[in-house]
């Protein structure tokens, strides 16, 4: 992400551009006309997030190995901290 300034009768004018949002709208116009694709893609996502939770329950609750978890934790709890302090205004 960067910011884009345009200089126009003296005023300066800025807004950010975003190149995720940018690189990635083709494939949400995709997936926004195409409701069977993006629920396909959503299922498969489950699907490959499942295994590691999965293992992550085994480590846990059979071998009494906390660490993993906690791990786990700590990273969702970090993301969402910094997503929340990443969150962009409306235009």
């Amino acid at each position: 992400s960067g910011v884009l300034e345009e200089a126009t009768n003296g005023c300066r004018n800025t807004a950010i551009v975003d190149a995720g949002f940018l690189l990635t709208a083709p494939l949400h116009a995709f997936l926004s006309n195409n409701r069977n694709w993006n629920d396909a893609l959503a299922c498969i996502n489950s699907l490959i997030l499942f295994v590691p939770a999965v293992y992550a329950a085994k480590i846990t609750l059979w071998r009494g190995d906390y660490t993993l978890s906690f791990r786990l934790i700590a990273m969702y709890l970090f993301r969402s901290f910094c997503g929340w302090f990443t969150y962009l205004p409306p235009d």
